[in-house]
Order: C-alpha cells, then sequence, then structure tokens
C-alpha cells in the first residue's frame, strides 16, 4: 500500500542504513509534509560506497607516433544505465603542446565505437571489488592519427613537462550520461601525451533518464 510522500529512490535508505548500522525496515520511507532542514549527503569520497557511487582511476601514456597527434575517446555505452562523473582530468606532455577538449561528431552523432586501445578503470575503494579488476561501465581509449576534436569545450596549451588540470572547482565535474561521448586530442605531432582521469559511478534513476 503506499504511503504518503512515499521515496521511490531506493539507494538513500540503503546509504542511511549502512552510514548507522540501522537494523530492521528501511530508516526513510518518506517526505516530510512540511519544509524541514536537510544535510547535504555529499559529504566526503569514504562515503561514496554507502550512497551506491563506486570510484575509478586510470592513467596512460599515448604516443609518440611520427607525424600523427594523440587521441583519447571517453565513451559511456548506450546501454550501460549508468551515469559517470568525471572528478579529475590531468593531461602532461613531453613538449609544449595545446589540447583540445569536447566531442567529436561530423556526422551529426556520437561515436558508437572505441579508438585502437581500449581500457576500463581501477577501483579506487576496495569495498567495491579488487582494486586490480578493470570494471567500471565507463570506457577509455586511445589513438593516434585521428582528426582532432570538433566540437571544442576547452582549447589550452601547456609547457613542457608541465601538467595541465582541467578540473580544479566542483562546478567543472562532468556528468557523463548513457551514450555520451567525450574526446581529447593534442595539437603536436610526434608527442608523447600523459592522461590521469578519476570518476564515479552509479546507476541511473529513473527520473534521470531522458
Amino acid at each position: 500500500m503506499a504511503i504518503f510522500n512515499e521515496i521511490l529512490v531506493g539507494r538513500y535508505n540503503r546509504a542511511l542504513q549502512k552510514l548507522f548500522a540501522i537494523k530492521g525496515s528501511p530508516p526513510v520511507r518518506q517526505l516530510a509534509g512540511e519544509v524541514t532542514a536537510t544535510v547535504n549527503m555529499f559529504y566526503g569520497p569514504e562515503n561514496r560506497f554507502p550512497e551506491s557511487w563506486t570510484r575509478y582511476g586510470l592513467g596512460f601514456s599515448m604516443g609518440p607516433v611520427a607525424a600523427q597527434i594523440d587521441n583519447a575517446r571517453l565513451r559511456n555505452p548506450a546501454t550501460s544505465n549508468v551515469i559517470v562523473v568525471l572528478e579529475k582530468i590531468l593531461v602532461s606532455a613531453l613538449l609544449a603542446d595545446s589540447f583540445l577538449f569536447g566531442r567529436q561528431n561530423p556526422a551529426g552523432t556520437l561515436p558508437t565505437t572505441d579508438l585502437t586501445a581500449p581500457r576500463k578503470g581501477f577501483s579506487l575503494d576496495l569495498r567495491q571489488g579488487d582494486s586490480f579488476v578493470q570494471s567500471s561501465a565507463l570506457i577509455v581509449s586511445s589513438d593516434t592519427g585521428q582528426s582532432p576534436v570538433s566540437q571544442i569545450f576547452i582549447n589550452a596549451f601547456i609547457g613542457a613537462n608541465q601538467n595541465l588540470d582541467l578540473i580544479v572547482d566542483d562546478d567543472h565535474k562532468i556528468a557523463m550520461l548513457p551514450g555520451d561521448v567525450l574526446e581529447f586530442s593534442s595539437g603536436t605531432i610526434n608527442q608523447r601525451t600523459e592522461l590521469s582521469l578519476i570518476w564515479r559511478e552509479r546507476a541511473l534513476e529513473e527520473s534521470e533518464r531522458k
């Protein structure tokens, strides 16, 4: 039987039960009937797991290949039913370079395939599984010689042996829904590029779908 203001998103109940070790039935079945004070549950990475988030990290090199630029693709498969939030994007290069970050859709649609070398992220929290198991939904792939990014969000320059951090504020974090694809491309040929990523994932709620 339905109750007044019943909460149908179960992960908040699960998070409260795990955080406070509550036994028995769900501790929060419904919202209050009037305006009440609330506490933001996003209070630290140590509590992402009880809130049903999983966190991953990945670092890798691209190039150098003569007469070719470096490319990386971040793809959340359309069938994943997962939302991805990019928390850290760090780029570095041996030579001074320019980088493009955005989307690649010359035909008007986002890519549905990966580049030559696909990878998955490593778990950052041992509670979600062995840290050496690659189990992320997000697929990160790289290649050389692809076309540069066509829809540019960020066009940045970097000095030799310098790091470029693209996320330095909470508002810079990027959410990727199923089917979304983001890409990087370097501007200097025959370049070695390093890319490091940290992100989190969880299942989409019914209300979040398009």
